[in-house]
């Protein structure tokens, strides 16, 4: 029987609202309030879920088999078919958004290119960061090397690092132009190679190492403590500095992340008896919520020539989520039900 990891489900669940939450509550909060909000709480999702995705695959891989490969190959296929169609959804939706907006027809060619050779629209690159580490990754896992694949992609988050929060310190350099054409170029460093290979190869690790790492509670909560401190640290000496892309990466990340879902799969005792739903949801809620937006803004762009307001947008927005993943659990209508969940 596979095992639930309850507080895993709860807090990507929570995470998943997050992620709604930071494209549309800008307005609302002061700018000092929200920054530090967006990077110290909402922002951790990504690698969260990086590290997840690198766990629970590697619960189905060790001890690595015969099937491995099978699995591994599974499991990036199952991916790859949700990316595939919420993919061609958002590219007719944003293709439609930006010629109403006046974007050219040799423009947005050059847009939907980049994006789905380099950062998927609808907040789909996750899934494309996903598929690509998993692909670099299962050579080493094979041969028991992941540690190597941490010493390489540790390097790789570096220069991560060098083109989003850390920009400052290439800023009136040789180097700054260098790292603005590749943003420009391979639309910012957040992506398989260079942000997801490290942190699913530490959920991979994690994974392999779980019976040791389970019975040290103490050792991790208290190391999270530590870590977390340490971040909101990093976050207030970085303010004031020039950051480049959406200046989300930072280097505390890295040991925030593994050890926050450490602590959650740790313990199982949660007041919610079935999270699966919770954990079913939160892909729904990540997969359908910029489609929705997308659709209302275009709506609203042909009635009023404007964007939807955000107050009207979050009131739709939540309430045609719960409608259509209602609708969709209620039936469980195949193969609609199997995209969302």
């Amino acid at each position: 029987m596979k095992k639930t990891y309850h507080y895993v489900d709860v807090l990507k669940f929570l995470f998943a609202i997050g992620v709604v939450l930071q494209h549309s509550l800008i307005p609302f909060i002061p700018n000092g309030i929200y920054s530090f909000i967006d990077v110290c709480c909402l922002r951790l999702a990504i690698p969260f879920f990086f590290v997840a995705s690198g766990f629970f695959l590697g619960n189905k891989l060790y001890p690595v088999g015969a099937d491995a490969g099978e699995k591994g190959g599974g499991y990036c296929k199952r991916l790859l078919k949700k990316l595939v169609v919420f993919e061609a959804l958002s590219i007719i939706l944003k293709s439609i958004f930006l010629l109403l907006t006046g974007t050219s027809w040799r423009s947005l060619i050059k847009i939907i290119g980049r994006s789905v050779l380099f950062y998927p629209f609808g907040a789909l690159w996750y899934i494309q960061a996903v598929i690509v580490a998993v692909i670099i990754l299962f050579p080493f896992v094979k041969r028991g090397k992941e540690a190597y694949a941490i010493c390489l992609s540790l390097p790789l988050y570096g220069f991560a690092l060098l083109c989003n929060r850390y920009f400052f310190l290439v800023s009136q350099t040789p180097a700054e132009k260098m790292v603005l054409r590749f943003n420009e170029v391979f639309a910012g460093p957040r992506n398989g190679l260079l942000y997801g290979m490290l942190f699913v190869a530490i959920g991979l690790l994690i994974a392999k190492h779980w019976a040791v790492l389970s019975s040290k509670r103490f050792l991790t909560a208290a190391a999270l403590v530590v870590a977390y401190l340490l971040f909101i640290t990093e976050f207030f000496l970085l303010k004031g500095r020039v950051g480049a892309d959406d200046a989300s990466l930072h280097i505390m990340t890295i040991f925030v992340c593994p050890l926050l879902f450490i602590v959650a799969a740790q313990y199982n005792n949660c007041w919610i008896s079935n999270t699966k739903i919770l954990r079913n949801l939160s892909t729904s809620i990540y997969l359908l919520h910029s489609p929705i937006i997308s659709c209302l803004n275009i709506i609203s762009l042909l009635a009023t020539g404007q964007n939807c307001p955000v107050f009207v947008l979050n009131i739709l927005l939540f309430g045609i989520l719960f409608l259509v993943i209602y609708g969709a659990y209620k039936t469980k209508k195949q193969p609609f039900y199997d995209l969302l969940t």
